[in-house]
């Protein structure tokens, strides 16, 4: 039905205008979330590379002593 009557849709400014905001708007979300993925994703990487891999387990786990505590804890990092 939209195919048929395309150039009825997009004759006035105003319609094609409101279809390049819902364009613009997609397209600024896919950059948020490639920046919040590559933003997550680097931040990960330079955590990993502060910490030294002593202070992990076998499963990436840090390991780390309580001050009032003489057993060791976890804490879990999540892979990026």
């Amino acid at each position: 039905m939209f195919i048929d009557h395309a150039y009825d849709l997009f004759k006035d400014f105003a319609t094609i205008g409101f279809a390049l905001n819902i364009v613009s708007d997609f397209w600024t979300l896919n950059e948020a979330y490639v920046g919040h993925f590559l933003n997550s994703t680097l931040r990960g990487k330079m955590f990993r590379m502060i910490i030294k891999s002593s202070n992990l387990d076998a499963k990436e786990n840090l390991l780390f002593k309580a001050s009032s505590r003489k057993e060791k804890s976890t804490l879990k990092i999540t892979k990026f």
